[in-house]
Parts: structure tokens; C-alpha cells; sequence
């Protein structure tokens, strides 16, 4: 029997659903990354602690194995390295060019600023020119030029803040941009792009921390009903807009939007890979009974026709939410039979002990090795309550450090 090969490019935690997935279809993995800890090796057949940066050791660690497919997983700037070896191998997923335009931030504004998808104003910032830089527009968006989980990205409200805060990562390490604040709630999205057609198969509204950090603590799903369908339907055709400028005909994808009254859809980023922080491999996948990885693996095989398969007509509405504390010490955990008894729970994972100190919500890797929570009930509303009761569980005690 021939060897189906698929490779992990970024073994990390948010690697282990794919593998499985694969695995299970037959696959045999085959996984890279610069970790020689990499927490996806022990699940994969082969392991190799190599640059993943560096696809010219990849190929030649690869010798003359041609591989099946590259798996679409949850990773940053070294997307580009999955791009480069879909184009060397001629296989189902991403281009270099794909990855490029979505992981610079600059290029993707000025790509889709020429076509009217991004009528915001932006500037590069980079150490010849940081001292230079002055904006007219506040509140403003200061953020890197490459890297994800909100790394860095601070709401500035004036020219001075905007000074002392850059002034915090002088003389820089990177290229930052900043460009005009969009008002408007944010969401996430969800789904699957096949020959350049883009499904849209969950929409989740942000809940984030107050300005200036704005983190993304939790998720609401939103079900599909008579209020809701007009957003699907409309962030579908918006969507779609934007892969045809972006040139992406086949991926899994996740998307940071905003949405404003009056303009509509505003693309935050879009990413051409699933979405990380146990968002498509279990909320997405509670919320809507569909696994993206899944169906990927199904439509690169041809195992479907035109079927409109990363799409879900029954939605449940859910929250996932992340322990979000700041500056407290843990004094008291809630038993988890009695917390699975009194609320209407669906997953539950608790990293935190007693005594921790849990510091300031900065960006996504600040609170997402706390653990999270997955609620259900029939609307938003409730599901807003809930989650309130739900943290007032867990005593603390303030900053006494």
C-alpha cells in the first residue's frame, strides 16, 4: 500500500487535532518544528526538530518522500513555509503568495486598500522613521508588523501615548504599523475556502477587555435565526470579496472582523489557516457539529462534489471563555462536580491552583494557559449571566504583591 504522507509545519499544542484527524483517515505524519519539545511530536509517526523556516532542510529532511498534503494548523509568520512547500510539491492548500499577503499586515492593508476593502488609513513604522511618525486620527491602532495572539497591539488614544508607547520597544526589533480605529463589536469567523469558493461555517462576537489592550477573553456563537442570517449572509458575500483579492482558492481560514453600522464588514486580519485557542478543534466543533479539519481532508481527496460542506444550519448558541482575573491571587476553586451540576457546563479545563498570582491580560498567551470554560443555553443573554456566575465562583484577593 502506498504511504499517504502528511506534514505538521509548527508542531505545537494547537497541532494535536489535525494529526489525529489525519491519522484516522489514514495518514501517516510526518512533523516539524524548531521545539525539540514540540508538543505534537509524541502524536505524530516521524519528529524532526528542524528551523521551520528553513524549507530547503525540510525537503531535503523529506528525502525524496513526497508528501500528500501539508496540514492546515494554527501558526503565525511561518505560514509562509507551508505556502512554499504547497507550491514546490504542486499540493492542495495555501501559496507562498497567500501566506505572504495575510501574514504582513502592512501588505495585506495596502493590498486591500487598492480595492476598496480597507478604506482606513495606515502607516509603517520603523526605526528611521519612528521619531517622524504623527497621526491626526485618535483613537488609533499601534501594532507589529507580523506575529498573532494580539502580541502588542495596544489602542493609542494621542500623539503622546502613541510616543510612550512606542518609546517601550525602542529602538525597535520590528517593523510596527498603526492605522485608524474601526468602532464597532469584533468578531471572529470560521469556515473553509474550495476553488475559491469561501463558506463561512461559525460567526463568534468578541468579548474583549477594555481599551487600551482590548484582548479577546471569550466567544459567543451566534445560532442562525432571524436576527443573525443577515450577518452570515452578508459576511459571506464580504468574504468572498476579499479571497478574490487575496487570491486564495483552497484553505481552512479565520477571520477578525469588525462590524460597523454604517460601512459594514471591516477585515481586522484574515488568516488562511484554522483558528487556534481550542476554537476549531472544540468550540466550533461543539457549536456546529462540523470538524474544518475534517472536511479539508474530505474535499482535498475529492470526496465531495458540490456539497456546502463547512456550512451548519443548526447552530447552538455557546460561550467559550478564558479565566480572565487580573492581578489577583487564587484563593478558592470550585469543585468541578459542583460546577458541571449547577450550570449548564459542556467543557471545563482548570490549569490554576490555589495561591496562583495571575497577573495583567496583555494578549492572548497571558491567559490561555489558565484554562476555559464552554457554556450552553438558548440565547446570548442568558449565556452573559451565566458567565458571570460562573467566574464569581473562583474567590481571589487583590493585588497584595
Amino acid at each position: 500500500m502506498t504511504m499517504k504522507l502528511a506534514l505538521v509545519i509548527g508542531a505545537s499544542n494547537e497541532s494535536i487535532h489535525a494529526i489525529n484527524v489525519a491519522k484516522q483517515k489514514g495518514y501517516t505524519i510526518w512533523a516539524f518544528d524548531q521545539d525539540q519539545n514540540a508538543s505534537g511530536f509524541p502524536y505524530a509517526d516521524k519528529s524532526y526538530a528542524i528551523d521551520i523556516n528553513d524549507t530547503p532542510a525540510i525537503v531535503k529532511q523529506l528525502d525524496g518522500h513526497i508528501p500528500n498534503i501539508i496540514l492546515p494548523v494554527p501558526i503565525g509568520r511561518s505560514l509562509i513555509s507551508t505556502g512554499k512547500l504547497n507550491d514546490a510539491y504542486d499540493l492542495f492548500g495555501i501559496s507562498e503568495k497567500n501566506a505572504e499577503l495575510c501574514t504582513d499586515k502592512y501588505i495585506f492593508h495596502t493590498t486591500l486598500h487598492q480595492k476598496g476593502l480597507r478604506n482606513i488609513s495606515c502607516s509603517l513604522i520603523q526605526n528611521e522613521n519612528q521619531k517622524d511618525i504623527t497621526w491626526n486620527t485618535f483613537p488609533a491602532i499601534l501594532k507589529p508588523r507580523f506575529g498573532a495572539g494580539s502580541r502588542a497591539v495596544s489602542l493609542v488614544a494621542n500623539q503622546k501615548q502613541l510616543f510612550d508607547t512606542l518609546s517601550l520597544y525602542m529602538p525597535l526589533k520590528e517593523d510596527f504599523i498603526i492605522e485608524d480605529c474601526i468602532e464597532g463589536p469584533e468578531f471572529g469567523v470560521d469556515g473553509g475556502i474550495i476553488n475559491g469558493k469561501l463558506e463561512v461555517t461559525l460567526l463568534r462576537q468578541k468579548i474583549n477587555t477594555p481599551p487600551p489592550v482590548c484582548q479577546c477573553v471569550g466567544y459567543f456563537s451566534l445560532p442562525k435565526n432571524s436576527d443573525t442570517i443577515t450577518k452570515y449572509n452578508s459576511v459571506t458575500v464580504f468574504l468572498n470579496k476579499l479571497i478574490s483579492v487575496l487570491e486564495i482558492q483552497n484553505g481552512l481560514f479565520h477571520a477578525d472582523l469588525i462590524y460597523n453600522t454604517k460601512t459594514g464588514w471591516f477585515p481586522i486580519e484574515f488568516s488562511p489557516r484554522p483558528s487556534g485557542h481550542n476554537l476549531h478543534n472544540l468550540f466550533t466543533i461543539k457549536c456546529t457539529n462540523i470538524d474544518v479539519i475534517k472536511e479539508y481532508l474530505n474535499c482535498s481527496e475529492n470526496l465531495y462534489a458540490n456539497t456546502s460542506c463547512f456550512i451548519s444550519q443548526n447552530i447552538k448558541p455557546m460561550l467559550i471563555h478564558f479565566f480572565n482575573f487580573e492581578k489577583v491571587h487564587i484563593t478558592g476553586i470550585p469543585d468541578e462536580k459542583y460546577l458541571y451540576s449547577k450550570y449548564p457546563l459542556v467543557y471545563y479545563k482548570c490549569n490554576m491552583k490555589k495561591n496562583d498570582w495571575l497577573g495583567e491580560v496583555i494578549d492572548g498567551k497571558s491567559i490561555i494557559e489558565r484554562g476555559f470554560f464552554i457554556l450552553e443555553a438558548d440565547s446570548i443573554e442568558k449565556l452573559d449571566v451565566l458567565k458571570n456566575l460562573f467566574l464569581a465562583e473562583f474567590k481571589t484577593e487583590g493585588d497584595y504583591e
